[in-house]
């Protein structure tokens, strides 16, 4: 089978010099408005959004106040390219869409439904889509020609849906939703990774990919058609149920995980990202409520019922280990806040960033002087990994949130937790 591997230098890839090829394939690489037509070639691959360029500005046009998006699209080879598709299609030919990204179809107030070949193929189609908040890596395949293609590649920032379109059948899903699929034999929207782009990475993603997209073409020809699902033998709708039953105890089961993994986060991140990291494992992983405010970037509260603070909260990062700098502006928090000089405040510090591998690594004591120096201006110091190691206290239920509050509210030096146990160790200063 000969394909057309379409206008890959649209999605910042280099085509290989050459074909890609085997005995039973060839995969012949053109650029973007190459005079070649689909349906010269057995096939076609291409990724979503090679016809559309997004463009972000900066202040709306007529004078408004907000930002806005625009699109750039060849609306010429759009729709030469679409007209080709279908006959393709006529002739029995193959085309897949590697989906790579979301569909944007909404900017702002713009509407962006028709900007991109992938996306007139759906609307004509009449799959609905919708674009996840954000990328998943949890895809499954349901096809065993591309579940190696989907357990090396597999991703998915978009979900699917077909009510009543009898020749759609998913071949991959996140969950309970479908995240790939194929109508008929012939079409295939595919979830994927970008590929990197050096020459032999290309050469293995599209190998992987060629392969699984022709023997999944030639068993669903052999297949009997979605239709036939209508009739129902006895026990297959209870088996039906119990899979799904089962594969959303597995979803559910992920995102809790993806919730612990995002908790752990505050051990390798600084910066934004560990603030935000922070704020989340204290909110939900403790059930702490905590606000931000404007135009301080590492400054937190935690607040009580009624909105009001209790226990300022510093966070930082550091390629060392805590420094009494850090603890200065612990201390200078307050004044930010215009709150008591004695009002509780606690640093959260990230120890050595970026240059230990191993959690032994991580796992060393804070200078006993700077300890000292943080209980004298009445500061609590937690490593993240105090943090964590406090979250896991209050997972097995050997700590109470409340209790948890209360200690932040009234102890000051550093907040140690090893094992099962916790305690506020005073440091040493250096004229002691």
């Amino acid at each position: 089978m000969r394909f057309l591997g379409y206008a890959i230098e649209k999605v910042d890839l280099k085509p290989p010099a050459t074909m890609l090829s085997n005995e039973c394939w060839t995969i012949d690489f053109q650029p973007f408005g190459t005079t070649k037509r689909f349906a010269d070639y057995d096939g076609v691959i291409l990724f979503q959004g090679s016809f559309e360029e997004f463009v972000y500005h900066e202040g709306a046009p007529y004078g408004l106040s907000d930002s806005y998006w625009t699109c750039k699209v060849n609306e010429d080879e759009l729709h030469r390219r679409f007209r080709e598709l279908g006959l393709l299609g006529e002739s029995g030919g193959v085309a897949c869409f590697l989906l790579t990204r979301p569909f944007h179809d909404r900017r702002g107030r713009r509407d962006f439904k028709d900007t991109d070949l992938a996306k007139l193929v759906l609307n004509a189609s009449e799959v609905q889509r919708r674009d996840y908040a954000s990328r998943s890596p949890s895809v499954t395949s349901t096809r065993d020609e591309l579940r190696r293609f989907l357990s090396i590649f597999g991703a998915a920032s978009s979900h699917f849906n077909a009510p009543g379109l009898h020749d759609y059948r998913a071949i991959a899903r996140c969950g309970l939703d479908d995240v790939g699929f194929a109508l008929g034999a012939d079409l295939f929207f595919v979830p994927s990774l970008p590929p990197r782009s050096d020459s032999e990475s290309l050469r293995d993603y599209f190998t992987i990919l060629i392969e699984g997209l022709i023997a999944t073409h030639i068993r669903l020809s052999q297949e009997a058609p979605p239709w036939v699902d209508e009739f129902e033998l006895h026990g297959e709708r209870a088996l039906a149920d119990e899979r799904d039953e089962l594969l959303q105890n597995i979803a559910e089961k992920e995102e809790r995980l993806r919730e612990l993994r995002r908790f752990k986060a505050v051990l390798g991140l600084d910066s934004d990202r560990l603030v935000e990291a922070a704020k989340g494992l204290i909110e939900n992983g403790l059930g702490i409520t905590v606000t931000q405010p404007e135009g301080f970037r590492e400054d937190l509260q935690i607040i009580d019922q009624s909105g009001t603070p209790v226990v300022l909260l510093e966070i930082k990062g550091t390629k060392g280990g805590l420094k009494r700098e850090a603890v200065n502006q612990a201390d200078s928090h307050r004044e930010r806040s215009g709150v008591a000089p004695d009002f509780p405040t606690v640093l959260v510090v990230n120890t050595l960033t970026g240059s230990t591998y191993t959690l032994q690594d991580k796992d060393q004591p804070l200078a006993s002087e700077n300890v000292a120096h943080a209980r004298k201006n009445g500061v609590l110091v937690l490593r993240t990994l105090d943090l964590l190691r406090l979250l896991d206290l209050v997972r097995k239920g050997s700590l109470a949130p409340e209790r948890v509050l209360e200690i932040l509210r009234t102890q000051s030096g550093w907040l140690r937790v090893v094992g099962d146990s916790w305690s506020v160790e005073p440091g040493q200063s250096v004229s002691d």
